[in-house]
């Protein structure tokens, strides 16, 4: 929606600033090394975690199946609605023809 590019900023926003708070904050993880050590890492380790983001985004699709399914459903009944209309009818002449029957029975 209208909010996509907003969120999608704030998350690369926030990927970099985790990545570069790791780099640069967490002493302990990865020592002592010189600045321009830190920032390769830095811009190593968004890359790589950009590319992971970008292919789940990838694999998981936008739109649920069950969504795409139901909105295809609407289309046809909006297309065809003589089509729609006699199938309930044909139904509405077989139950009552079973119904019917299970009287005689």
């Amino acid at each position: 929606g209208s909010w996509q590019l907003v969120l999608d900023t704030m998350s690369a926003a926030a990927t970099v600033n985790n990545v570069a708070l790791l780099v640069f904050v967490a002493r302990n993880l990865l020592g002592d090394y010189t600045f321009s050590t830190k920032v390769l890492i830095l811009v190593g380790v968004e890359h790589l975690v950009f590319g992971l983001k970008f292919i789940i985004a990838g694999i998981i699709p936008d739109v649920p199946g069950e969504v795409v399914r139901g909105e295809a459903l609407k289309t046809y009944i909006k297309e065809h609605p003589q089509r729609i209309a006699n199938a309930q009818k044909r139904g509405e002449r077989a139950r009552a023809s079973s119904t019917s029957q299970r009287g005689n029975a």
